[in-house]
């Protein structure tokens, strides 16, 4: 039977040296350069967000089209993870409204991160309704026909969260009061029914407020307190940094918090540190102190072995059945760290896996039955073989490792010697989008980022929890 295999490669590239002038490869470098500045990796984001977005004759039809934009973006700014059985950690559902509510979708109706932003790019904002604001009528939809477990809304680690897209200003003080009646009742609910709003303010056609002057007391009821901190304004120009300022609230307040978890976890897992030249003894520090973060919020029966390597490989330790995380953390400080050659053989890193680690035809003593123990391998790596005329051979065995079923994880270094791209082995080695860590766009294993990838590897390896027994 064809077995399952996740491998948790930690290739920490990790010395910093660079080429003299005479190109002599292994000359060390005087000085490290530091990573460019980045947006750094979000901790990984819980939770169930409705979109109400306001697309009355007050907002225009190129403001609505830069609100389907900027909650597309928010969205792919947020640090998602795959939750084992239920999707994304962070699910949509949507309305748009004027006098009348408009469906968009539920939260059930998509479940994986790539389909909830198509979903929210995808979204129609026309309408050509009544000249009507009833603002009241979306928020009483979200509360009675959005979450509710029958529509998506989860229990448990996913709050709700509601992000109100609109100018707030409701048509007429009657309907104002029907207004006032339904958000008192949505921010006095607690417990699992608590719903947080955050309001993002747009420009009204309607009374020129565009430079955001005119104050109502709509702009006071519809954030969650405090105020401030949950209202923003979508100022022509100004969408990245709001984008930012709304992605990071929401990380920080809706992290899933993974190393509070008490599922317990079952896998094989193999770290492979690259310790050649091209990255900072630092970085490489580094690699060794999130893999020992994770031996320690891991609680299951996860065995760990160990090797690094330049040109040459170096098995550092093997588990030998050992599942006592103060074992395993103290082989992990006993690992060699030297640099011995400034060359990246990264083809002999992921053929060490597939061929040694995980190899069903001559299984390691290590490697317990794949079904019940997935492999699990995380990549500390800079994205750069050298040779570069290695690097199709390097792709090449990184696809058959995934091919027997391995999961490979890749966390981000920063390549020192900044000669090389690094995008085409970033994107091609690990096991899809959420397996590259630092994400695209969001830098490299830095002081800054460590928690958030320490926090992203837990979730990774909570996808494999132990069978349950019958």
């Amino acid at each position: 039977m064809r077995m399952r295999h996740i491998t948790f490669v930690a290739l920490c590239m990790l010395a910093v040296h660079v080429r003299s002038q005479d190109g002599d490869p292994d000359e060390p470098e005087a000085t490290v350069i530091d990573p460019p500045s980045l947006p750094t990796l979000r901790d990984p984001t819980c939770a169930d967000i409705m979109l109400i977005i306001d697309v009355s004759a007050s907002i225009s039809e190129d403001n609505r089209r830069r609100v389907v934009r900027t909650a597309k973006r928010v969205y792919e700014e947020l640090n998602v993870q795959n939750i084992r059985g239920g999707g994304a950690s962070v699910r949509v559902g949507a309305i748009t409204f004027r006098k009348e509510v408009k469906h968009k979708f539920f939260l059930s109706d998509f479940t994986s991160k790539d389909d909830i932003a198509n979903a929210i790019g995808g979204i129609d904002t026309f309408d050509d309704g009544p000249y009507r604001t009833h603002t009241h009528k979306a928020f009483d939809s979200v509360m009675r026909e959005y979450f509710i477990p029958e529509r998506g809304d989860r229990s448990g680690n996913f709050p709700n969260v509601v992000l109100f897209f609109g100018d707030a200003k409701t048509y007429t003080p009657i309907r104002f009061e029907k207004v006032r009646k339904f958000l008192n009742e949505l921010h006095n609910r607690t417990g699992e029914e608590a719903i947080h709003v955050d309001l993002i303010v747009l420009p009204s056609e309607f009374n020129n407020r565009e430079d955001f002057d005119v104050m109502n007391e709509e702009l006071e009821l519809i954030p969650s307190k405090p105020i401030g901190d949950n209202t923003f304004y979508l100022k022509q120009g100004e969408e990245e940094p709001m984008i930012q300022a709304l992605a990071n609230q929401l990380s920080n307040k809706f992290s899933c918090s993974p190393g509070q978890s008490d599922e317990r976890v079952c896998a094989d897992v193999v770290v492979g540190m690259d310790v050649s030249c091209s990255v900072a003894e630092k970085h490489r520090e580094m690699c060794v102190e999130v893999i020992k973060e994770v031996v320690l919020g891991t609680i299951g029966d996860v065995r760990y072995s160990a090797f690094t390597f330049d040109e040459d490989v170096y098995e550092e330790f093997d588990s030998n059945g050992e599942e006592d995380p103060d074992v395993i953390r103290s082989n992990l400080d006993n690992v060699n760290l030297e640099s011995r050659r400034c060359r990246t053989r990264t083809q002999a890193a992921l053929r060490k896996f597939s061929e040694v680690y995980f190899n069903n035809t001559n299984p390691h003593p290590d490697d317990r039955d794949d079904a019940a123990y997935p492999d699990i391998a995380i990549l500390c790596y800079d994205g750069v073989t050298y040779p570069q005329r290695m690097q199709e051979k390097t792709l090449a065995e990184a696809q058959k490792l995934k091919d027997s079923g391995t999961k490979v994880l890749l966390v981000k270094l920063w390549n020192n010697y900044e000669r090389f791209s690094a995008d085409i082995e970033f994107e091609s080695i690990p096991s899809g989008d959420d397996a590259c860590i630092p994400g695209k766009g969001q830098g490299y294993l830095t002081a800054d980022s460590k928690a958030a990838v320490v926090d992203t590897l837990l979730m990774q390896l909570q996808q494999f929890q132990c069978p349950t027994k019958k």
